[in-house]
Parts: C-alpha cells; structure tokens; sequence
C-alpha cells in the first residue's frame, strides 16, 4: 500500500473530522422521543450519504483551487468600497513587494506583466474613452490572466450619474466585475478592513 503525502494523510483527517459534525448536526436536528420519554437521535442513511457527498465535493474542489494557487495559476478578484483596505489585505496574503500595475495611472496593457491590478474601474474609464469596451480586452486576455490578483473599486451603489458617459462607466464596470466573478476562482469582498469570502475556499 503507497505511503500518503502529508498534505494527503492531513485531508484525509480534515475529511474524517467534518464527516462527524455533519453527522452530528444531522442526529442534533433529528432527536425524537422514545414511547419511554428518552430521546434518541435517528439520522437516516440516505441523508447521511447525500451530506457526505456534498462535502466530498466541497472539499474536492478546495483541494484543486489550493494546487493551482500553489502553482500561482489562481485568478483571485476582490471588491470593495474606496479605501476599504483591498490592497492592504491582498498584500497580507501575496506580500509587500508583489509587483503591481495600478490602472489609475498606467495603461492597461500593462497590466499584463504584473501580479496584482489594481483600480480595474479606471482601466473600464480608459477603455471607454477610448471607444472600446474593457470587458473585451479581458476576454482576449482571460488565458494571461492565470495568476493574477484583480483589485476594483464598487461605484454602483451610490447616487445615479447624471452624465451618460458616467452612467456608461459605472455600467461597464458593473459588467466587467460579473465577467471577472464568473472567471475568478477566488473572489472576495473586503469592507472596513474586513474580509468576506464570495467564492472559492482556499484560506
């Protein structure tokens, strides 16, 4: 019998430990009383199995983002409001000096030699005024993007532009942030400092 890797033995053990809470939950939530008042707790096997699918594939789907963060071929995107703490948090997790392109002052086709982008609601302005959509430039480029961390401001939550150009922006940017969520393995939400996870589960 092959030996397993640390990282395989400390998943089996993750596997084991979560497998028993579910089953727990599962008895907790299904306690009856007995015809002599004791209360016993009945977890049928089907419910038991379907949990415990579910969480294998959780689980399955973890440990494929976790390898391709490893290999740097994650696309993580985070979302914010301005001076929320987006890139403070970021380079907690990928370090001071990871290299940055910052779209408020540079063009976005240099963006590409980059780790970490930042201000993506400046690159869909530059777009735009340019007379192209930056949704597109994405698509073009989804394959170079591996790796990458996508960092934007949130701009459609507040008082409507009156100008079209700026209804225009912050419409694109809105598009440009779902094409990117759909994409990304990792997205996240980061507001007053605080972190919250969207999608994906690699911590």
């Amino acid at each position: 019998m092959a030996r397993l890797s640390p990282r395989e033995t400390a998943d089996m053990a993750r596997t084991t430990l979560i497998h028993g809470k579910v089953f727990r939950l599962l008895a907790t939530s299904s306690i009856c009383k007995e015809g002599n008042g004791n209360e016993k707790a009945y977890v049928s096997i089907a419910a038991a199995n379907s949990a415990f699918s579910f969480v294998n594939v959780i689980l399955a789907e973890n440990r494929i983002i976790y390898q391709k963060r490893k290999r740097g071929r994650v696309v993580h995107l985070v979302i914010g409001g301005k001076y929320m703490g987006k890139l403070t948090y970021v380079k907690t997790l990928y370090g001071e000096n990871v290299s940055m392109c910052d779209l408020s002052v540079e063009e976005p086709e240099s963006m590409l030699a980059a780790r970490v982008i930042t201000n993506l609601q400046d690159g869909v302005r530059f777009f735009l005024k340019r007379g192209e959509r930056c949704a597109d430039f994405f698509e073009v480029n989804l394959s170079r993007l591996n790796g990458k961390v996508l960092i934007g401001d949130e701009i459609g939550s507040g008082v409507v532009p009156m100008e079209p150009f700026e209804r225009l922006w912050r419409d694109e940017t809105g598009f440009l942030y779902q094409f990117l969520a759909a994409k990304a393995e990792l997205v996240d939400r980061v507001w007053a400092g605080i972190p919250c996870r969207l999608k994906g589960r690699v911590k």
